[in-house]
């Protein structure tokens, strides 16, 4: 499916198709959004927090931490309103590939790709859902991250689709 899936409010396992496109509005990532990560993560590394000594660096700047950068696009994701209901269990993170520094400033969004789907064999009631995410920096329309994730999501007991 080439163009971006229409989707409606709430979607379970039966729902989703491989090669369905979603894409999340943006999120600006600020300076006090890093800092305010990396006082609750405990990763206190000046790059991230000091501008004076990340200037001197070869990033010429503060830059988010890639875990936060995760956080964010899993952040995206439950913004638009999809899983937020059939979700059981986040299962895996898998080939998270860091390709370019979220500075603060940069304004991200996620654009994510069913890869597979199977059932599960432990249940019913549920199955396995992997989208393919990259995060995209939309100042220059660079990707900045990349990785696969897969979920629980639950079956629509209803057999009939959410509107």
């Amino acid at each position: 499916m080439n163009a971006l899936a229409q989707f409606k409010a709430f979607m379970f396992y039966d729902d989703f198709e491989v090669g369905q496109r979603f894409e999340s509005k943006e999120k600006l990532v600020t300076q006090e959004d890093i800092s305010t990560f990396a006082q609750l993560s405990g990763d206190l590394n000046r790059l991230h927090i000091d501008p004076s000594y990340a200037k001197n660096t070869n990033f010429k700047g503060t830059i988010a931490h890639g875990v936060f950068t995760i956080s964010l696009a899993l952040g995206l994701w439950h913004s638009l309103e999809l899983t937020n209901e059939s979700v059981v269990a986040f299962v895996e993170l898998d080939q998270a590939t860091f390709r370019l520094p979220v500075y603060p400033g940069d304004r991200i969004r996620l654009l994510s790709e069913v890869v597979s789907k199977r059932e599960l064999k432990s249940s019913r009631d549920a199955g396995l859902v992997t989208w393919k995410d990259r995060v995209m920096d939309m100042r220059n329309g660079s990707e900045v991250l990349d990785f696969e994730r897969t979920f629980i999501l639950k079956k629509n007991q209803n057999g009939v689709q959410e509107s």
